[in-house]
């Protein structure tokens, strides 16, 4: 559906009225053109430093808030330096045509309007569709989203050849203006959008009204549009003008008559009926408002206290009152109510971000502090509670005094996602009582195991076992408090628990293991010396008798040694070396590297391993008993070390 849109269009006429004439004499001195300054370089950089400069010297600030903004944009080489400094007496470098068409102007400049009022600043924005930048329109889509943020007048230079083409140049620039000014849609007011039609023809008039306005609504049409304004109008965004000048280089003097007609239309600019009138009550209100915003930043800044807590937050303070500080003043209240409203939000949200990190860094070191004193505690409390449970519950107070001072350093209006510091606090509480945990558990089963295994009789694995499910079950109570997400995962966490201690004692089993051939030497020692004792000297079989059960209990320290009985299976490594007991049998032990029925996984020492330990055994144990019944008690074991023969 078609929407027209408003279009006043005028066209010099050839008589020219005594003042106008007056004018035209003023432009051609140009006696009071004014200084132009280079605002934006072509690399997007903002002249911080030199506006400053031109502020100070031009004294803008003497004009409060009665200024003009007008900003001009289009085609390179199409006579928009040369428009402004006829229209505003500026001093806009200028294209020699003797040097051939070029671009002139790089990025954006600035001057202000000679003898003109109010006070009326000039922008001349780089030409579009140059060759220089090829195609990459980034800085074009900057600088025309910035003229639009700040100017009142947008002027746009264009060929009248170029009106109704559907490839003209402008119509890139168009899009790219229509564009920039969705992204400031309700953040500012309209903007007087005047084209510039450059050498006019003898086109009529109205055809040429007629064209434009097709021109720019089929541009309009084909801009894509957010939700939240596809159904705006471009006379919501645009009071739209039209003016056509015929070319500079007329004889007659032509264009320098009509540009002086053109110039008085920025008289007054922002007066009832003027080319800016939108402005002057918006204003007051922006500018107004934005000083009391920046005034209370400042003040802000500058007091003491808030020097104070600031340097506290750094050097470890774990409490603020930074919430009691941030006010807004309300001198704001006497303009208009939308704009103070916004900038209170965005004092707000200045003030919220420059007290964001110390608030953060106080909670911080409020985190450290609480886990720090929660070590301690638990650490304490593992000492003298009877149980892990009632160790750690009693270290779970934490929580709730953490909570407690999260909430104190809350900022009032500050809508700041706090959850992950919690998230962080109940994570790194977690992972340490896990932590202690698994440090206890291993000290415990280790020493358990060290000991059973030095024992090695038929109960050692039953008993390393028993003591594996006392601890388990120490921890399960652990588990089954109510804190942190443990109840999600509970059986997860058990059995992680659970497989690094059977990894534990398997390791200490492997330990051991290595030192079956010592352990076997001791046992046996101990129980021949042992058997002597209490049976005497019996003559030859009695000695061979002791030899043999001294034996046997050295074969059952290496069963208990050679395979892991955490899990519950059938084997019979220990019938496998019992052979050794009916005719000295050392074939009757598989060569082999795992044992019958056995998972290889489950293996310490392998059939072929214990073959050999036997066969050494065997030989130094026959030693003992020969050399015993030749010498009788000449024979003396040292139980501490094994056995050891002196003669």
């Amino acid at each position: 559906m078609s929407h027209n849109i408003s279009v006043s269009v005028s066209l010099r006429p050839s008589t020219i009225d005594s003042h106008t004439q007056e004018a035209v004499s003023s432009i051609r001195k140009m006696e009071h053109e004014c200084e132009s300054l280079q605002l934006i370089d072509g690399q997007g950089n903002f002249n911080r430093d030199g506006l400053q400069m031109f502020v100070k010297e031009d004294k803008l600030a003497n004009s409060g808030i009665s200024y003009a903004v007008v900003s001009i944009m289009g085609p390179q080489s199409s006579g928009k330096s040369t428009l402004l400094n006829h229209l505003f007496r500026t001093k806009f470098m200028e294209m020699d045509e003797m040097k051939g068409r070029s671009q002139t102007t790089q990025g954006i400049w600035v001057a202000r309007g000679a003898e003109i009022e109010p006070c009326t600043l000039v922008m001349d924005l780089e030409g579009t569709d140059g060759q220089e930048r090829e195609d990459d329109t980034t800085f074009e889509k900057q600088s025309a989203l910035f003229a639009l943020a700040v100017s009142d007048i947008l002027l746009i230079n264009m060929w009248c050849s170029d009106v109704g083409r559907e490839n003209a140049s402008n119509k890139p620039l168009l899009k790219c203006v229509f564009k920039s000014m969705l992204q400031l849609f309700g953040t500012r007011r309209k903007l007087t959008l005047m084209f510039i039609i450059r050498d006019k023809s003898k086109t009529p008039l109205d055809m040429l009204e007629k064209m434009l306005q097709e021109f720019i609504q089929k541009i309009w049409k084909t801009i894509p549009k957010p939700p939240h304004v596809k159904s705006t109008q471009l006379s919501d965004f645009f009071n739209i003008l039209v003016e056509a000048l015929c070319g500079p280089n007329e004889k007659d003097g032509r264009f320098e008559l009509e540009v002086a007609s053109l110039r008085k239309r920025f008289f007054y600019s922002t007066t009832s009926g003027g080319l800016a009138e939108d402005r002057s009550g918006e204003l007051v209100s922006n500018v107004r408002c934005q000083a009391i915003t920046e005034k209370c930043l400042i003040d802000f800044r500058n007091k003491k206290l808030w020097c104070e807590l600031e340097k506290d937050a750094k050097q470890g303070a774990t409490s603020t009152n930074f919430g009691r500080k941030i006010r807004y003043d309300t001198e704001a209240s006497y303009f208009d109510e939308g704009i103070a409203s916004a900038k209170r939000v965005t004092l707000e949200q200045e003030l919220l971000q420059l007290v964001r990190a110390p608030v953060f860094s106080v909670l911080e070191n409020l985190h450290r502090k609480i886990i720090e004193d929660f070590k301690e505690v638990l650490e304490k409390a593992m000492v003298e509670s009877e149980s892990v449970a009632a160790a750690v519950t009693r270290a779970l107070s934490f929580i709730v005094r953490f909570d407690v001072k999260l909430e104190d350093a809350e900022v009032p209006r500050a809508d700041w996602d706090t959850s992950n510091i919690k998230k962080k606090f109940l994570s790194e509480m977690e992972e340490h009582i896990k932590s202690v945990l698994m440090g206890k558990l291993r000290r415990d089963l280790e020493g358990h195991v060290i000991e059973a295994l030095e024992r090695a009789d038929e109960h050692t694995w039953c008993q390393i076992k028993e003591h594996l499910l006392d601890e388990m079950q120490q921890i399960d109570c652990v588990f089954h408090l109510e804190i942190f997400e443990w109840n999600q995962h509970r059986n997860e966490l058990r059995e992680d628990f659970e497989t690094c201690a059977k990894k534990w004692i398997k390791s200490e089993a492997s330990q051991a293991a290595k030192q079956a051939p010592s352990l076997m030497r001791q046992r046996f020692g101990k129980e021949f010396n042992s058997g002597l004792a209490a049976a005497g000297w019996k003559g030859v079989d009695g000695i061979k008798e002791i030899v043999r059960q001294a034996r046997s209990a050295s074969l059952k320290t290496l069963s208990v040694m050679a395979i892991e009985r955490l899990e519950d299976f059938h084997d019979n490594v220990e019938d496998t070396l019992s052979c050794f007991h009916d005719g000295l049998n050392i074939n009757g032990v598989p060569n082999s590297t795992t044992w019958d029925g056995i998972p290889p996984k489950y293996t310490l020492i392998t059939p072929t391993k214990c073959q050999l330990l036997l066969e050494n055994f065997w030989e130094e144990t026959e030693v003992v008993s020969d050399t015993t019944i030749a010498v009788l008690y000449i024979v003396i074991f040292d139980i501490d070390d094994g056995f050891d023969v002196k003669r």
